[in-house]
Order: C-alpha cells, then structure tokens, then sequence
C-alpha cells in the first residue's frame, strides 16, 4: 500500500495538479490581450516584421535562461518531436505574430480579437485529421457558446454592428494568422511527451529567428524605421516577455495536457481579457454587453475544456526541480522510457 500522500502512477492527479492546465490556458491569453492593444500602438513605431524579430530575440534569450535554471541544462528534444516544433515555429514564431501586427496597421484590437476566435473551429477539425480527437458535443457546443459571447462582447449588444464590420485586407490578414495559430495548436499537441514545455517553446523560438530575418532585413531595406519613443521601447519589452516566452510556455504545457481541441476554445478569452485589460487601461466602464459576452465565454470555456487524462499518462517532473524551480512546469510523461532528456528508441 502507497504511503498517505502520495499517488501511483496511472491514477488522475488532483488538487492543484488537475487544476493547472486551466490556470496556464487562462494566463495565456490574458498576456496576449496587451499585445494586442501594445501591437496597435506600436503600429507606427515598429514594422511589423521587425517588431517580430526583436520580440523573438528577446524571448528566445529569456526562455534559454528559464530553461537552465528550470531543469539545470539545455535539453534536445527526441527526434520524433523536431518535425511539430518546426511546424510550431514556422506558424506561431515566423507568420502568426508578423500577421497579427500587420492586420492591427488596418483593424482595431477589438476587432482582431473577433477574428481571432475563429481559431477553435480550425483547430477542432485539424485535430480531427491529424491526431483524431474526436469532436464531441461538449467541443461543438462549448465552442459556440465562446464565439457568441465574443460577438456580445464586440457588438456592444448591438447585432446590427457585427453586420457593419467590414471584411477588408485586415480582416482576411487576421483570419490566416487564426488558421495559423490553429495549425500551431495542433502541432504542439504532438510534441507531448517527447520534450517538456518549457524545451519546446525555447527550440521553436530560435528555430523560427532564421525565418523572421530576410523579411525583416527586407523591411528595413525599403526604408521602414524605427522610432524608439518611450511608450515604444515599454511596448516592445512587454510583448517580448509575457506575450511570447510566458505565454507561449503556458499555452503548450496546457495543450500537451488536455488535447488541442479542447484548449483552443480557452483562446476565446482573448476578447474578454482585452475589455479587462481597456478598464484597468484606459478608464473605460465594464457595460452589460462586456459582462454578459464574459459570462457566455467563461460558460463554454467550462463545457468545451473539461480534462480529461489522457490514457497511460500521468503528471511527473522529469526530474527534481533546480534553483529555478519557480520557472518549474510538471510535465507529462509518456510509457516510453527516456534518458538524458531523450526519448529511447
């Protein structure tokens, strides 16, 4: 008989253990909220594919460290997981972000927002080709729920103003840099045991520079500038630090856990943090529309993102938390065995 307090291998973990794959899907898109209200300030300050790259840079370095302080030295992926984390890096790193700062040069952050929601439906039916999670009635109805409550949050209540947006360039941007995100969701699921979160976010992160560089090189040899105001230079340390290497970290531990589909409805909360984030911000008062469209949104986060473990897997570090054991994540691991940080053949 175990000891009291501790738990075999194979059982479904508990307390906070059960309760963080939430708790990382929520911080994930609460970061990503001020990068949409910075990206759109920094519209004019910073082209688009630079601020990509300068974003990237820093967050690559910030997640090199949070890696040797995490789990002692810098791990290599087993071979099995380079072919997602290229496809994480080329969509996530090189194209989705760049995408997002273009489409806030033609369309409010609000807005991108709405079209950002559009994620969970790419992302429930690309699961379903790829890995062959099934898309429930829960998935379905809980992605519903979020995207109305999205629309509440936009319309201000007012369902004549969803018909008077305009689908323009900006708009179509936004919708492939969705699509993107979608295919970077799935990508990430099956990197799931066979590298931690926190290696995989950091080898995504450097693998996708060389893909930023030509077309910010390319940027700047066409006389795009830089204008470093001081509002600017804040703009650009905060998108470095919590929307990328925190975020990013965050969102893929939460997938690796409870399945790709599941957690890209969590990304609907992207809206509801963004009118947090324009209280707090910019004095503006919480209306009726904004706490209903919360409300529906929190309702089908709750429907559609139940956990559920996945078979033959449990919650273990892969080894004992270092000095930087605040930067520590649990990881999930699979049946087969690994050494050194890579998975056996």
């Amino acid at each position: 008989m175990p000891a009291r307090g501790t738990r075999q291998a194979g059982t479904a973990p508990g307390g906070w253990e059960s309760a963080w794959p939430y708790l990382c899907l929520m911080g994930a898109p609460l970061f990503w909220s001020g990068n949409m209200i910075f990206g759109r300030v920094l519209a004019g300050a910073v082209p688009p594919f630079t601020l990509s790259l300068i974003r990237w840079i820093v967050a690559t370095l910030v997640l090199f460290l949070a890696v040797r302080l995490a789990e002692g030295r810098t791990t290599w992926p087993a071979r099995a997981a380079w072919g997602p984390i290229a496809v994480m890096a080329a969509t996530s790193v090189a194209t989705f972000t760049p995408l997002v700062y273009i489409s806030l040069h033609f369309v409010g952050s609000v807005e991108a927002s709405l079209i950002q929601s559009s994620t969970p439906v790419f992302a429930l039916f690309i699961a379903r080709l790829t890995a062959g999670e099934r898309l429930t009635w829960g998935k379905g109805l809980g992605s519903l729920l979020t995207i109305l409550g999205v629309a509440v949050i936009v319309s201000h209540g007012e369902p004549a103003r969803l018909l008077a947006l305009h689908w323009d360039l900006g708009d179509l941007i936004m919708l492939l840099a969705a699509l993107l995100w979608a295919v970077s969701t799935v990508a990430a699921r099956h990197v799931a045991g066979r590298a931690t979160p926190l290696s995989a976010t950091f080898h995504s992160a450097w693998l996708g520079l060389p893909m930023l560089l030509p077309a910010a090189a390319w940027e700047l040899a066409r006389g795009a500038s830089i204008h470093p105001t001081p509002v600017a230079l804040v703009g650009v340390a905060y998108v470095s630090i919590f929307p990328s290497a925190l975020a990013f970290l965050a969102w893929n531990y939460g997938v690796a856990r409870i399945g790709a589909g599941r957690a890209a409805v969590f990304n609907n909360l992207l809206p509801l943090f963004t009118a947090v984030w324009a209280v707090l911000l910019l004095g503006e008062p919480l209306s009726w529309a904004q706490a209903l469209g919360g409300a529906l949104i929190l309702g089908g986060v709750s429907l559609g993102g139940t956990v559920r473990t996945e078979a033959g897997a449990t919650l273990a570090p892969a080894r004992r938390p270092g000095p930087g054991a605040f930067l520590w994540l649990p990881v999930v691991k699979a049946n087969q065995p690994v050494q050194n940080g890579r998975e056996t053949d």
